[in-house]
């Protein structure tokens, strides 16, 4: 896993047609990456595999491809064609390690952008969220242009499974909505695997008879429609070794009524309400502030306490925090819970859209089918 590790950068490598790098400003017949790129392709392709069941019509043709130009960076050629022509639709596909510094909620807009500022008369298409059957978060956009004197629509997606990453470019004719569209479903049936094995959970827990299951099986809670994923590279991609002293349940954007709302859970082991107040630096009366290790200001605007599903008194806090050398705060809500196994789980929101104390009538249902075991 070293040498994958080494090579792990986000790396949006493009369609590359055999006929040479689309946006390459020579006449060479085939396009050859730099040297870099091409030996962490060859890890990636060696340690990395993946599964997917394409729709009817569309071909693999990845060795066909890579036999006719082996010094590609991709690890996948899909086209409705029966060889390697990229008239009709054709995908191309790559993957690595993901890379721990990098900004993984940006990477399909920049991806995205990419295509508008290579593209003729560009125009933004549609975009999405979705998750594979395992758990992997899917993020993808689309942008029409002219290339090669003709339209074509670029729909560009990430997959982020685990420690790993796909990237898929659906490149079809102008106004071939129904084929990109069709790849874009089957990518819920994508899998990958690596040297790292993955445990229960690719990323976002996958709905059992109606319930949500953290990483260590800690915290269940009722499955919610329409929650999108926010996947994190320190959880997600974490190489869970059970128990352990925090478990996550996982973090969400829900939006509701125009305004985004982030919902995080998770269950700190041998914890009591008391602990986390020191933990968390959450001063003891209305109006107070102190300052947490890390130079964070913290103020406690209102405190209450609600009836937990553990049956005892949970507590409700809502508070500013303002970061060092700042005065813009930032505000949350607090849910916190001491269950009977001796931990304490968190229920944190935040309003993504304004910087106010989010309305959360909506979420005490969700947070009232907590259980923890």
């Amino acid at each position: 896993m070293a040498a994958l590790a080494v090579a792990a950068s986000i790396v949006l490598v493009g369609c590359i047609p055999i006929g040479g790098d689309p946006f390459a400003p020579s006449d060479e017949p085939t396009f050859s990456p730099p040297a870099d790129q091409r030996r962490a392709a060859e890890q990636s392709r060696a340690l990395l595999d993946y599964t997917i069941e394409l729709p009817r019509g569309w071909n693999d043709l990845t060795d066909e491809y890579l036999e006719s130009l082996p010094t590609s960076v991709l690890s996948g050629y899909w086209t409705m064609a029966d060889d390697l022509s990229t008239e009709g639709p054709y995908v191309t596909v790559s993957m690595n390690a993901l890379d721990p510094k990098a900004d993984l909620t940006e990477l399909t807009e920049r991806s995205a952008q990419d295509w508008v500022d290579e593209l003729g008369n560009p125009v933004r298409g549609d975009s999405g969220y979705a998750e594979t059957n395992d758990g992997g978060i899917i993020t993808w956009a689309s942008v029409t242009g002219d290339f090669n004197d003709e339209r074509r629509t670029e729909h560009v997606a990430h997959i982020l499974y685990g420690p790993y990453y796909m990237y898929v470019e659906i490149d079809t004719p102008e106004g071939d909505e129904a084929n990109a569209h069709s790849i874009l479903d089957a990518l819920k049936t994508v899998t990958i695997s690596g040297p790292l094995q993955l445990g229960d959970r690719a990323g976002a827990p996958v709905a059992a008879d109606g319930r949500w299951v953290s990483y260590c099986g800690t915290i269940t809670a009722d499955a919610q429609d329409g929650w999108e994923y926010q996947y994190s590279y320190g959880t997600d991609a974490h190489h869970w070794a059970c128990p352990e002293d925090g478990d996550v349940l996982g973090e969400w954007l829900v939006h509701r009524d125009g305004d985004s709302m982030s919902v995080y859970v998770d269950r700190l082991a041998d914890m009591t309400l008391k602990d986390l107040r020191e933990l968390r630096t959450i001063p003891s009366a209305e109006g107070e502030e102190l300052v947490s290790p890390n130079d964070f200001t913290m103020r406690l605007v209102r405190e209450r306490t609600f009836d937990s599903p553990e049956g005892g008194p949970g507590l409700v806090v809502d508070e500013m925090t303002t970061p060092p050398d700042s005065d813009d705060g930032s505000a949350s809500r607090l849910y916190a819970f001491e269950d009977a196994h001796g931990g304490v789980v968190e229920v944190y929101v935040f309003d993504e859209s304004r910087s106010q104390f989010p309305e959360t009538d909506w979420l005490e249902p969700f947070i009232a089918s907590l259980a923890t075991a």
